[in-house]
């Protein structure tokens, strides 16, 4: 079947030259003949014949025109519609190659520069052709990844309505997420996550206005799909089933003592060792002053900057939950009728019933006070990592809290998300003690007048005999020491000989050092003498001459 086309160009000559080259049939894909041809010498005349003339599929255009230009008439058919059945080819000079907007370049088929003639026409058409071939498969590629990532996009929103106690409207959601995808470029792994915040805030404002979104909770959501090896559970419950399932094939029975301890007590004692070792960390923090304001922590931290990386943070807290939808699954068995629905023959020995029952309510005080406790210091001491990484972040709390613990609370309070009266139960997390060994007088009055004026909340211990020091460690846990490299006596010749001795003779102290509590002050020249030595445990320095402001910076804003 002969092509219907339509050639636009003020120029009469330029349309016979190409009503002559299409009549030459040289092009592929397509059979011309001149009853099917039509011309226009303008934009405007051009579209009435459009709209007489529905057969048309192919426009071959000039660009510049009087009264309606090319661009003005592509606009004009994507205004109408009517652009989506119709392939357009522009022609023009190469002095109008950059002219041509984004838009429309996206809505034609390609473009031929003059000069031509037949032959350079035809292979102009068929190389368009060529290109415009792979700019669809192309496009149906981004479509086909466009609608996994709206599957992927309504999937999320679901979730973080369902987590919230939102209602979930697909009536309203799909109109809001079509919008969004209406474009024909390719989404990366960043865009979409915008785009998913966009449309999530556009549906809260649709469907409840008065809900203020969780950015800590949309990005959980995002993360688990974005790296979804990295966020795996701990599979706490699905290993206590699996106890529960090995205890009830293998017990044959349950009046034996060493049985029940075989089948129930030693794996649940396991299952309990494995989630501890999995947090890797020995210090603990309370549970009820923390968690409360974990997520207010994170969502101040982004909002001072939005970089901010909490996906790790976010990880653990997702740890906690899990740790206490255990902690309630162990809760329903102190009930001795369930125990003995899930093991039958325990109603036959009741001293093995009230055994693992009061094992049951060891675990469940173990979790709490052992367990949980750690993954709240370690969710808050991850907080504070990835927040001295943030230049924006220790700027503002260089700004905002001088001479105050840098920490949780202070900077909640700093917010006003914790009142005065609420603070002073954290005031026991305020304390801070170091050892400080020195003979010099001016760095003794930095320490302990200056900094100490400005630090209350900072107990300084000053020895020069390993007798005073002993006594205090016996009494009191310390976090730094800080020696001066020009502490000698009787025994030692410097501070670094007095740190070997000490770590030798003192556990605490060698456990400062290991965490990274070691700070020597020290001139210039002795900082160029270190770095050529060949120290093998780790310290920070500060240099003489010694200010307050810098000792407070690198105490608690470096990592």
């Amino acid at each position: 079947m002969p092509t219907n086309v339509l050639i636009i160009d003020d120029s009469k000559a330029i349309t016979k030259v190409i009503t002559k080259i299409l009549l030459s049939n040289k092009i592929s894909n397509y059979f011309f003949h001149e009853e099917h041809i039509y011309i226009a010498y303008d934009g405007m005349q051009a579209f009435e014949l459009l709209s007489k003339n529905p057969k048309i599929s192919l426009v071959i255009s000039d660009v510049m025109m009087p009264e309606l230009n090319g661009e003005e008439l592509i606009e004009m058919l994507i205004d109408t519609d009517k652009i989506k059945t119709l392939e357009v080819i522009f022609i023009t000079t190469l002095m109008n190659k950059n002219n041509i907007s984004k838009k429309i370049k996206e809505s034609i088929k390609g473009v031929i520069y003059k000069p031509f003639n037949t032959v350079s026409f035809s292979d102009f058409f068929n190389e368009i052709q060529i290109e415009h071939k792979k700019k669809l498969h192309n496009q149906q590629k981004i479509k086909s990844n466009h609608v996994k990532q709206m599957k992927y996009i309504r999937t999320w929103v679901q979730d973080y309505c369902d987590e919230e106690n939102i209602n979930i409207s697909l009536e309203i959601l799909e109109p809001i997420i079509s919008d969004e995808f209406t474009h024909h470029y390719v989404i990366d792994k960043d865009e979409i996550y915008m785009i998913y915040q966009m449309i999530l805030e556009n549906y809260i404002n649709v469907v409840n206005s008065s809900c203020k979104l969780n950015n800590l909770l949309m990005k959980k959501i995002y993360n688990i799909w974005h790296e979804p090896e990295r966020y795996k559970p701990l599979g706490v419950s699905e290993d206590f089933n699996n106890i529960i399932l090995n205890a009830q094939n293998s017990l044959t029975d349950l009046s034996k003592k060493d049985d029940v301890r075989y089948s129930i007590i030693l794996p649940l004692n396991h299952l309990l060792i494995q989630i501890k070792n999995r947090v890797k960390v020995k210090q603990k923090l309370s549970y009820d002053d923390f968690m409360p304001y974990m997520d207010k922590l994170l969502d101040v931290f982004l909002e001072i900057d939005l970089k901010y990386d909490n996906s790790e943070i976010l990880l653990i807290l997702n740890h906690i939950k899990e740790i206490e939808r255990f902690e309630s699954e162990l809760k329903s068995l102190l009930n001795k009728s369930k125990l003995v629905e899930l093991f039958v023959n325990l109603n036959k020995a009741p001293h093995l019933l009230d055994g693992v029952s009061n094992h049951i309510n060891t675990c469940i005080k173990y979790i709490k006070q052992q367990i949980i406790t750690l993954y709240v210091f370690k969710a808050n001491e991850l907080a504070w990592q990835k927040a001295k990484k943030s230049s924006n972040i220790v700027a503002y709390l260089k700004s905002n809290l001088k001479f105050k613990m840098i920490n949780t609370h202070n900077v909640l309070h700093e917010w006003g998300i914790i009142d005065k009266s609420n603070i002073k139960r954290f005031q026991k997390y305020d304390r801070e003690r170091i050892i400080l060994a020195t003979k010099d007088l001016k760095i003794l009055e930095v320490f302990k007048k200056n900094l100490v004026a400005d630090m209350p909340s900072l107990d300084i211990l000053i020895f020069n005999t390993t007798s005073i020091l002993k006594s205090e460690l016996e009494k009191c846990t310390y976090t730094r020491i800080v020696v001066d490299l020009d502490f000698t006596n009787s025994v030692f010749s410097n501070g670094i000989q007095l740190i070997k001795l000490l770590t030798k003779k003192y556990p605490d102290i060698e456990k400062i050092v290991h965490d990274n509590g070691l700070y020597l002050l020290v001139t210039v020249a002795q900082a160029e003498m270190l770095k050529k030595s060949k120290i093998t445990f780790k310290y920070k320095i500060f240099l003489k001459p010694l200010d307050n402001k810098k000792i407070f910076s690198q105490f608690y804003l470096e990592n």
